[in-house]
């Protein structure tokens, strides 16, 4: 074999230091991006909170409405017609307003849901990425002892034998590896699509709400 095709040669140890710089991003994404997962679940829960006080608030509006009719007939100096039509007019305006807020509602938990797998996705695409380097790491070391024992006259040629079937088998890991980086790096996508997906389905309840 011929060792220089083995060897690594300066952009490829250029991208070395890209690559732990990628390492060392997604780790502060993934906690970040995680952290947006529980916001997001907060926020859901706390709509959830305020839809079931609104109901309370509808029905209680409801029955009165109801009695502002008998109000009404029995010619109440307390309740005109007018008050009586503004009840109606607030009932509808809310039973719209919790629609709304249910369609936002379970726009936020499939948001949260696909940020959880999201999230997990670039986990393991962090740890792929940091075998990556540690892997790199390694065959980069096997090239800068085989300098080191190429300038030294007590080298055997066994030594360095060993020492060049290594780098073979460090280059072929590192190659290997960036094989399973394409395949994790496809489930990254396909969730940041279900997230961009969810997001326009929250746009679009949001624009009815206002």
């Amino acid at each position: 074999m011929n060792i220089k095709d083995f060897l690594p040669m300066d952009p490829e140890i250029e991208q070395m230091h890209y690559d732990k710089k990628t390492e060392d991003s997604l780790s502060k994404l993934q906690y970040l991006e995680d952290g947006v997962r529980r916001s997001i679940k907060d926020l859901a829960s706390s709509l959830k909170k305020s839809s079931e006080e609104l109901e309370n608030l509808l029905q209680i509006q409801q029955e009165s409405e109801r009695n502002y009719i008998q109000l009404v007939n029995r010619h109440s100096d307390l309740i005109s017609k007018n008050d009586l039509a503004q009840i109606k007019q607030e009932n509808k305006q809310i039973e719209l307003r919790l629609s709304i807020q249910q369609n936002i509602n379970n726009a936020l938990l499939d948001l949260a849901n696909n940020y959880k797998e999201y999230s997990k996705s670039l986990k393991e695409l962090e740890k792929i990425i940091e075998k990556l380097n540690k892997k790199q790491s390694s065959w980069r070391d096997a090239a800068a002892e085989l300098a080191k024992l190429r300038g030294s006259q007590m080298a055997s040629g066994g030594k360095l034998n060993k020492v060049e079937k290594k780098i073979e088998s460090k280059k072929a890991d590192v190659i290997k590896i960036r094989t399973e980086i394409k395949h994790r790096q496809s489930f990254v996508e396909t969730n940041l699509k279900h997230i961009n997906e969810t997001l326009l389905k929250l746009k679009n309840s949001i624009k009815n709400f206002v």
